[in-house]
């Protein structure tokens, strides 16, 4: 089960990836800015997530493989 979550998770990821990349090849002037996007977005979101919900029971049974882990 875990493993589908974090396939799912996973997929959704890629495509919300390619989405930002596409909008940020505009702006494109040498410099990787949708990888330092991406990353800061990654970063904050798994920040945010894990201070909203650590202490809920649903996501330490499914929440992290999906929203961490996948995503």
């Amino acid at each position: 089960m875990t493993f589908l979550l974090i396939a799912a998770g996973a997929a959704v990821g890629a495509l919300l990836r390619y989405a930002a990349s596409t909008l940020l090849t505009t702006i494109d002037q040498g410099f990787p800015y949708n990888t330092l996007c991406g990353n800061l977005l990654g970063a904050a979101r798994i920040g945010l997530c894990w201070g909203l919900w650590r202490d809920e029971a649903w996501f330490f049974a499914w929440g992290r493989a999906f929203l961490l882990i996948g995503l």
